[in-house]
């Protein structure tokens, strides 16, 4: 986690065992907190609290922000019909091939265990994640209020065509047992 607010960086090596900072703790610097959790429990504000988008840019300039159906950005062409393939296994080959957009999830959350330090941002381009999105906004706009639900980080590790073994985390979330952000939309978790 990053934040530019000492005393946050402060309450998160202190809630989180084994964790530590990372950086500045000067007003003003980012401080990164390792906190060595792979599932962190979170509180959504209702629906709005996670935003999907597909999203275009290069050289400064955006070129395309959308839904996966309507425009969103540039503004002229916003509520148009952008042009995106149906499927999203389709969106992602014309985004690798270089000609097309690439997902942007934005999950605004608390931490359960420590509400009061603010409001985090989890930014993600992971196309799991953007696949599920959808289902679990209609899941967030049936809760009245706010949502606690699991934000996990899935270890991910396989070996490319060449030989390299590659490992990364990919974020999930978890809400009522069921999880979004896995490979295939959603699952039950164990």
């Amino acid at each position: 986690m990053t934040t530019r607010v000492p005393s946050v960086a402060g309450a998160l090596v202190a809630h989180y065992p084994g964790a530590s900072a990372v950086g500045e703790t000067i007003s003003g610097a980012v401080t990164e907190v390792l906190t060595g959790c792979d599932v962190v429990p979170v509180v959504l504000a209702g629906q709005g609290a996670v935003m999907f988008r597909m999203s275009q840019q290069g050289a400064g300039e955006i070129f395309h922000i959308c839904d996966g159906y309507r425009f969103l950005d540039p503004m002229p062409e916003s509520g148009d019909l952008c042009g995106c393939p149906s499927t999203l296994k389709e969106r992602k080959a014309e985004a690798l091939a270089g000609r097309g957009p690439v997902p942007m999830t934005q999950i605004r959350f608390r931490l359960g265990d420590l509400p009061d330090i603010g409001m985090f941002t989890l930014d993600s381009s992971s196309w799991a994640l953007a696949e599920s999105g959808p289902r679990f906004v209609r899941m967030l706009s049936m809760e009245s209020g706010p949502v606690q639900c699991l934000l996990r980080y899935d270890m991910v590790e396989f070996t490319t065509q060449s030989g390299l073994d590659v490992s990364y985390r990919r974020p999930a979330l978890e809400l009522a047992g069921i999880s979004f952000g896995v490979g295939g939309g959603f699952e039950l978790a164990a």
